[in-house]
């Protein structure tokens, strides 16, 4: 009862460090769940009478307000995120030419240019070795 119960908060807390639509109410529907585990344990409490029904009805007049709030958070958040997912923002298309470097520097430089010639490549080859 008391670890269902501290996930609740814990789990509203995490849902406030987070930034992401998504991962806010995931981490709400979590606090939800748990809310939910609260009220099974509240329950089994009271049947195996370790809590006297006073308790266990001042316990459920806290939890009902909470689920309320936590539904409303999360209706609120989706809400946001339907708002901003309506503002899109497009630039026109843009085109690119793209040259050779050498064509633009006007470099002499073409595609059959040899880098090395044989005697280059046999020089290197001899102190290589």
């Amino acid at each position: 009862l008391v670890r269902a119960t501290d996930s609740i908060g814990a789990n509203i807390a995490e849902a406030y460090g987070r930034y992401h639509y998504g991962e806010k109410l995931r981490f709400l529907y979590y606090a939800r769940g748990s809310l939910y585990e609260t009220r099974y344990w509240l329950r089994q409490a009271l049947k195996r009478e370790l809590i006297r029904r006073e308790q266990a009805d001042t316990i459920a007049q806290l939890i009902h307000p909470l689920a309320l709030g936590i539904n409303n958070f999360a209706a609120s958040i989706r809400q946001q995120k339907n708002r901003s997912s309506d503002t899109e923002i497009r630039e026109e298309p843009i085109t690119y030419a793209t040259s050779r470097i050498s064509q633009s520097l006007n470099l002499p430089i073409s595609d059959t240019a040899i880098i090395f010639s044989d005697e280059d490549l046999s020089c290197l080859q001899k102190n290589a070795s």
